[in-house]
């Protein structure tokens, strides 16, 4: 990685976006999640800071990014699950930061 971060760790909603700056693709944790597993999303793009471009559905093929036999790790962790063919998040606030 470039830069590395924290990734999600830390954040408090995966339904809600990650960043405050908008430019380029924007989605939440919890669209990349369900991207990941082959649930199309519409994602919002900008074409400059802040400037709103256009939405598009993206994975119209519904391919999975997972290994044929394997599943996300977060729907195997009980993040997320499917009810009736449909992503559903249960644990939006799974990665949230909780001192000791």
């Amino acid at each position: 990685l470039n830069e590395p971060s924290n990734g999600w760790v830390g954040y408090e909603e995966l339904d809600k976006e990650l960043l405050p700056f908008r430019f380029g693709a924007l989605m939440t944790p919890w669209q990349a999640m369900q991207l990941g597993s082959g649930h199309g999303q519409d994602i919002q793009f900008y074409s400059k800071p802040f400037v709103y471009s256009h939405s598009t559905f993206i994975n119209q093929t519904r391919t999975p990014v997972w290994r044929q036999g394997t599943q996300c790790v977060w729907k195997q962790n009980g993040v997320w699950a499917e009810e009736n063919g449909r992503p559903v998040l249960l644990r939006p606030h799974h990665f949230a930061w909780r001192p000791a």
